[in-house]
């Protein structure tokens, strides 16, 4: 089979995003609300605690096989668009243009809306009517205010330029993380030394494959967002290199980081 030939890169586009936030971008991407979910929802499914840890696991596989193969589309052809530059390439612009416009609705506006109507409700949920002055049906209308200003504001911050916007998309990448390795910590230090024997992988009872791939669709949805920064490849210095880097190391990063927070929440457990 013929190799694809090297797309030369775009030349119109300021390459200002190093290694370090190309990075951070594909962290910030996978890492959401899902991982503080998702693992309790799957204790409902599974048969034991080490079923789940196991998902993770294969999950945490696919989505680096997934990164490694847009690693060697995105340095094969390194601009912007992800999917919809690799398909429009390979096989036919159409395909391209139809994967393009799902994408923007499906895969980036839908998302971005639902992320910030999970932030408002999640500010909202402990205070009470009373405590704002509104009546309920205020109330709602407060949450989808709340949520809209959230996504203006990261509009504006974005607008403002990728200096701005690297900055702001570290520190919160940081944040994220020192969350998830504080939490994973303090997993550790209640442990007891019982490590992963903390995980019982004796199947109790019947566990039906539909369950079992179930909880695997909860896991690849929280492991979603390994191939962000190959949306950006135009704007990266030197993505030959920094490309494959930022998508490898960033879905390495998240897998560590999901295992770790998983020992957490069973070592803590009673």
């Amino acid at each position: 089979m013929n190799k694809l030939p090297l797309t030369p890169p775009d030349e119109n586009m300021e390459r200002k995003i190093g290694p370090v936030t190309a990075t951070s971008i594909v962290v910030a991407n996978m890492i959401g609300a899902g991982i503080f979910t998702t693992s309790g929802i799957m204790a409902g499914q599974l048969p034991s605690s080490g079923w789940i840890l196991i998902c993770w696991f294969l999950g945490g596989l696919i989505a680096l096989a997934g990164a490694l193969s847009y690693a060697e589309l995105a340095t094969r052809m390194p601009k912007v668009g992800g999917e919809y530059v690799y398909l429009k390439k390979i096989y036919h612009p159409s395909i391209g243009f139809l994967t393009g416009w799902t994408s923007f609705f499906v895969g980036f506006s839908v998302p971005i809306a639902a992320s910030a109507m999970a932030f408002s409700e999640y500010i909202f949920e402990g205070l009470q009517t009373q405590v704002l002055g509104a009546t309920s049906n205020q109330l709602f209308f407060i949450k989808k205010g709340a949520a809209l200003f959230l996504i203006i504001l990261f509009t504006g911050i974005h607008y403002m330029g990728l200096k701005a916007g690297s900055k702001v998309q570290n520190v919160l990448t940081f944040l994220k993380i020192g969350i998830v390795v504080g939490l994973a910590g303090a997993g550790i230090a209640l442990s007891r030394g019982r490590g992963i024997s903390a995980f019982s992988f004796v199947t109790e009872g019947q566990s039906s494959w539909l369950a079992f791939g179930t909880a695997m669709m909860l896991v690849m949805f929280s492991y979603s967002g390994w191939n962000a920064s190959s949306y950006i490849a135009g704007e990266i210095k030197n993505p030959r290199k920094n490309l494959p880097l930022s998508l490898i190391l960033g879905t390495s990063i998240v897998i560590l980081l999901y295992l770790a927070l998983n020992l957490f929440i069973f070592q803590a457990l009673p």
